[in-house]
């Protein structure tokens, strides 16, 4: 396995700024950790996709 597949590819990312690659961490850290945190009725699922997806339809409403 190459080093170049586990590095960051930064032509995939939104920005190619040091703070903007910065700011796109911390924004997914963010999501990840009010996802974990939120609990949704049973019936919509329990793993992170299917939070996602609960609140993806409960703000489009």
């Amino acid at each position: 396995m190459e080093s170049s597949e586990n590095a960051l590819i930064v032509e995939r990312l939104l920005t190619k700024s040091w703070t903007g690659i910065v700011s796109q961490i911390y924004i997914v850290l963010i999501a990840y950790l009010i996802l974990e945190l939120v609990d949704i009725l049973e019936y919509f699922g329990r793993k992170l996709l299917n939070k996602l997806r609960y609140f993806q339809r409960a703000l489009s409403r």
